[in-house]
């Protein structure tokens, strides 16, 4: 790491004119919007693009589809592994060879069938005696991860709206009646899986302009044996069932107007129509799909800021930036109450072995407090930290991978090969000719300069590991997150390893804060300021 000795350092760092190493809070963030403000605000929140990343499908599941027979007249794409026999898919878009209408991330087993209008791709192996337009070919359009990570942050952010709208429930015997009067642009109503067990006829009345989002609770959920009408000028792509708690969701004898988001659910259809869309953990049976994707509004916020570091403040031993501990700058994402984090360095996710000691990562460090002038005024309380790799400093607090709360944050540099001080640090790097600001639009006086930069959880609460995802680069593309565009550089003067994660925050993380991440010897800090929106709930 440091390959200078640790006493020509503190010589170096005592020698130089300290005076030029003061800079002002120059910000050198680069975003797409006012990383003070949300995409969408929560009052008039209409963001009609988060489901973009599986709008194009009648079907989208994260591991298996399994249909005996029936169609599907849009798109299908599945996670692991899809299987049918005497199915059509796809009979309803116009013909394109360059469109996959079937996706499988492992193997498909095409029975028997037909995709008149696309072709298959899929991850591992296909066999049968299906055909389509195109020839089926290897390939792996879709990062299923990162779609994972959008839709459930999408569906735990409608979950947890407040109610505007409450359906107007009657009984004739054991079966009910329920009226949803949907006479607002924005139409949040909760039912529970019993309300929606014991329907006999569901009725929605609204205007063209409006949007119903049905949250329903319960990890067990049906939708079965009911009719189902809508009047009013109101559309079926206005209509949204959101299963966000059910693991398991049943569906039959019946005709379904809406889509269904259901991102934990393993989902049996054996009969019946759904006029929409379903997305869901996994699918079974021989219902029916018309494809009717929804076009309501959404009331989640979305946001997403880049920060770009200097390219020319990392140490490896003489030698000064584009090091191999070069960090070019960080990506945040809010999805609602998920939140994803985008790196851009020359240091792999997986760290490095230096004199037989393994040197990886420091923790991913956010603080909340009311005063982020210097971090010396962090406390427990407003302090959180993502470890997002195993095998690190933090691995003795507790290894799992996820969120903290009430985080104490430690440097761990004088066990891994780094720089005793940030002082020490930040006197080489400009006594030795960076001119550039060290860190990503916060003064460098933001850490204590005598002492190390604390990178390590030395102890917190291990909130949960939902919504944790790691995402490499073409995941986080998938989510928008391109730093050549974003940090207004050629992808040629950028780090060599592009990588994420995913993490869903607490309430309590709203409003400003402050993070930083360094690797374990520190050799190179992003720090920036940023806002985490409340999320409309």
């Amino acid at each position: 790491m440091n390959k200078i000795l640790k006493s020509t350092i503190l010589f170096a760092s005592l020698t130089q004119v300290l005076t030029a190493c003061v800079f002002p809070n120059t910000n050198t963030s680069l975003s797409l919007g006012d990383p003070a403000a949300p995409a969408v605000s929560c009052s008039t929140a209409c963001n009609t693009a988060l489901l973009d990343v599986s709008k194009e499908f009648n079907v989208f599941v994260f591991q298996d589809y399994s249909a005996p027979s029936s169609d599907a007249q849009g798109r299908i794409a599945a996670g692991r592994d899809v299987s049918i026999g005497n199915y059509s898919v796809g009979d309803s878009l116009s013909p394109d060879t360059s469109r996959y209408d079937i996706i499988a991330g492992r193997n498909i087993n095409f029975i028997s069938g037909d995709v008149p209008n696309g072709g298959i791709a899929y991850g591992n192996n296909f066999s049968g005696s299906g055909t389509s337009l195109s020839s089926p070919i290897q390939a792996s359009p879709i990062a299923f991860n990162a779609a994972r990570v959008q839709l459930e942050g999408i569906s735990d952010s409608l979950a947890s709206l407040p109610t505007n709208q409450t359906p107007t429930i009657t009984y004739t015997g054991s079966r009910s009646f329920v009226n949803l009067d949907a006479n607002q642009v924005q139409n949040i109503y909760s039912m529970t899986s019993s309300d929606l067990a014991n329907i006999h006829t569901f009725t929605i009345i609204g205007s063209s302009s409006a949007s119903v989002i049905i949250n329903v609770t319960g990890a067990s959920a049906s939708i079965t044996d009911f009719s189902m009408n809508y009047s009013g000028g109101i559309t079926r792509d206005h209509i949204l069932f959101n299963f966000n708690q059910a693991t398991t969701l049943s569906l039959g004898e019946i005709s379904i107007e809406g889509t269904l988001l259901a991102p934990h659910a393993d989902v049996t259809f054996p009969t019946g129509m759904l006029n929409g869309q379903l997305v869901a953990n996994s699918f079974t049976g021989a219902g029916q799909f018309n494809y009717s994707p929804f076009n309501g509004c959404l009331p989640v916020v979305s946001s997403l800021n880049y920060f770009k570091d200097s390219f020319n403040d990392s140490t490896d031993g003489y030698a000064l930036g584009g090091t191999p501990y070069e960090m070019y700058g960080m990506a945040v994402k809010q999805v609602g109450d998920y939140i994803i984090v985008g790196v851009n360095t020359n240091f792999a996710l997986a760290g490095e072995m230096y004199s037989g000691s393994h040197i990886g990562w420091g923790d991913f460090v956010m603080n909340f407090a009311g005063n982020q002038s210097s971090y010396a005024n962090a406390t427990p309380a407003t302090s959180y930290a993502v470890k997002f790799v195993n095998g690190t400093a933090s691995d003795s607090v507790n290894s799992s991978l996820g969120l903290y709360q009430n985080a104490i944050i430690q440097g761990v540099e004088s066990s891994h090969y780094g720089w005793n001080t940030w002082n020490d640090y930040q006197s080489w790097v400009f006594g030795h000719g960076s001119t550039d600001p060290l860190l990503a639009g916060i003064a460098n006086s933001y850490f204590v300069g005598t002492s190390s930069v604390p990178n390590s959880i030395q102890s917190g609460t291990f909130v949960s590991g939902t919504g944790f995802q790691i995402l490499n680069q073409s995941e986080l593309s998938a989510l928008g997150i391109d730093f050549t565009a974003g940090l207004s550089t050629s992808s040629s003067v950028l780090g060599s390893v592009t990588f994420g994660f995913s993490f869903k925050r607490t309430a309590s993380m709203t409003g400003n804060f402050t993070a930083h991440l360094a690797m374990e010897c520190a050799n190179d800090v992003v720090a920036f300021p940023g806002t985490l929106e409340a999320s409309c709930h």
